[in-house]
Formats: C-alpha cells, sequence, structure tokens
C-alpha cells in the first residue's frame, strides 16, 4: 500500500475522528488482512522521520498533539477549568495474556471485574513486615495527594487492532496455511481462530442490532467489549488490506466478507 493511501484513508477515517474523541466519544479501527499484506506498516509506518510516511497510529497522534497544542483545556457548567491529556499504550494478546509493549512486556491476565468490566490484571505484590505502617503511610501520601489535585478522568479512546492474518482462519473446510508448525504455535492458532470467530459473531450480532451479544467469548471480544458498548456517541471502522495476486482469491473474498459486517453496522446506525 503506497503513502498516498495512507494519506486517503488518514483524510477519510483518522482526521474527522480526532475532534470526536476530543469530545469524549470512543472509535475503534480494525486492520484485518492475511499476512504479508501491509496491516503492521499500515499502521505503525515504515519512516518516523519524514510525516509522509508515518503510519496511521503515529499519524493520529500527531493529529491529536495538534489540537491539543490549540485547545488543550476546557470549562465545566461550574465554569471551572480542566486541562486535557493524552494518554498511550500498547498492548499484545496471547491466550488469556495482555503484554505491556511499552513497559517490559509485562504479563496482564484478562479477567472480568465485579463491576462486570474487563481488566488486566497484574501481579499482586504482598507486603511481608511492617504492613500497618506501609499503608498507614501509603494513605497518608494518597490523601495528601488528593487534596491537593484533581483525579484524571478518562474522556474519548481511539483504540487501533492489528487483527492476525486472514490465514489463520478456515474457509470451506481446509486450513489456507501449510506451514509445518510446533504444537505451540498450533495451540495459539486456535486461540487466533478463536478470537476472530468470537469477533466476527459480534459485529455480527452489533450490525444486527442485538441487544444480548456473546462478548466474553473470547479475550479479545472481552477486551473489546468496552469500547464496542461506548460506541453509541462513536463509530468503528474497518480497514482490510488485500492482495492482487490471483492465487490468493479465497483469502481476499474472506476478507472483504469480514470487513463488510463493519460496514453493514455503519448503515444501520
Amino acid at each position: 500500500m503506497s503513502n498516498n493511501d495512507s494519506s486517503k484513508t488518514l483524510d477519510q477515517i483518522i482526521t474527522p475522528a480526532i475532534h470526536q474523541v476530543l469530545a469524549g466519544s470512543d472509535y475503534n479501527i480494525f486492520v484485518y488482512g492475511h499476512s504479508s499484506s501491509g496491516k503492521s506498516h499500515f499502521i505503525v509506518g515504515y519512516e518516523y522521520e519524514q510525516i509522509s510516511d508515518l503510519g496511521l497510529c503515529l499519524a493520529a497522534e500527531k493529529g491529536f498533539i495538534e489540537a491539543l497544542g490549540s485547545n488543550s483545556s476546557y470549562q465545566d457548567s461550574q465554569n471551572d477549568e480542566h486541562r486535557i491529556g493524552m494518554g498511550f499504550s500498547i498492548f499484545g494478546f496471547r491466550n488469556n495474556t495482555a503484554f505491556d509493549l511499552l513497559n517490559g512486556r509485562i504479563e496482564y491476565l484478562i479477567r472480568e471485574g465485579s463491576d462486570g468490566k474487563t481488566h488486566l490484571r497484574g501481579e499482586t505484590e504482598l507486603l511481608h513486615s511492617g504492613k500497618e505502617e506501609r499503608a498507614a503511610v501509603a494513605k497518608e501520601k494518597i490523601n495528601a495527594i488528593i487534596s491537593q489535585t484533581h483525579s484524571p478522568r478518562i474522556g474519548g479512546k481511539m483504540i487501533f487492532v492489528d487483527l492476525a492474518g486472514a490465514e489463520y482462519q478456515q474457509i470451506q473446510g481446509m486450513e489456507v496455511s501449510t506451514v509445518e508448525q510446533t504444537s505451540r504455535e498450533r495451540q495459539e492458532d486456535r486461540q487466533i481462530n478463536t478470537n476472530l470467530l468470537a469477533l466476527k459473531e459480534v459485529m455480527r450480532a452489533w450490525s444486527a442490532g442485538r441487544t444480548r451479544i456473546r462478548f466474553r467469548s473470547s479475550p479479545l471480544t472481552m477486551v473489546l467489549q468496552e469500547h464496542f458498548t461506548g460506541c453509541s456517541k462513536g463509530a468503528s471502522a474497518m480497514i482490510v488490506n488485500l492482495a492482487s495476486t490471483s492465487d490468493q482469491y479465497s483469502a481476499t473474498l474472506n476478507c472483504l466478507k469480514y470487513g463488510s459486517l463493519i460496514i453493514v453496522a455503519r448503515l444501520k446506525n
């Protein structure tokens, strides 16, 4: 995919969503296609020195920074001024585990909390000695901080999802990929299939306007549940990377069918 294609996608999908996200909306961008179709490069980019070579994710970040530079605060109904900031995180998912790719690949378990929301839970730290004293000091420090500052509130979010290659999906009961794999790789592929199938069913139910959607079918859809349900005042987009070679006809057709689910949802909404 050329830089010109990236610029068109940025202008048509990303740029209009920046002000929506700053206003508090959620915006999901799914990128799908078979391996080596350029999904990851399309999101991240090839070169970081030239603005025209930035991927969608970094270009969106640049757009947010520019927008915040001219409008970095707002006033609420009480005329109190609040500053607007931006956070950035990248997670990889494998089975029921999430990896923080910007923080030494720290592992988090994907769990549903008592509040019904999905949380990424890290290791629990136990205090072996002096726990009462440490707890008292920690509480005192926290109270001092809270009394001097306002707690941050998360507003809108822009989520980029780099989906696994389409060749992991089964087409007419046959695996497209014939590469010899280890048992661990086959297990990971089965989990990828589960995630892709679960996401497809969620999109199908969402596009049909069903009130009951099975987000618990896979770790991926559990994590994305909050962002799907938050789209009542936002939107989602599916970017499909395709190959022009005839031997990839089945994979290309499958990718188009998968991507059409978001289009149907957009038309119905």
